[in-house]
């Protein structure tokens, strides 16, 4: 599956790395977060036979929960100053 295909993941993608300060540190857990959405939608989709791609993306998306918790667990991991402060 392609986050193009579906707007909401791709909204709630830029929401959940919104904090991360460096650009390549943003695009990989930006991917690994993809990932996640990907192969959860791939499970419901074997899992429930009669659902359609839509739908899967849609659960999918429910069930990784609001962005912004991840966001701010997200941006404390990726701290450029390490905690030094």
């Amino acid at each position: 599956m392609d986050v193009r295909q579906d707007p909401n993941w791709s909204a709630w993608l830029d929401e959940a790395t919104g904090k991360i300060a460096l650009g390549l540190e943003r695009r990989e857990a930006r991917d690994e977060l993809l990932d996640h959405l990907e192969d959860r939608a791939l499970d419901l989709l074997r899992c429930r036979p009669g659902l359609t791609g839509e739908e899967a993306r849609r659960l999918a998306l429910d069930q990784m929960g609001p962005a912004a918790p991840v966001r701010d667990r997200l941006a404390k991991i990726y701290d450029p100053l390490g905690g030094y402060l």
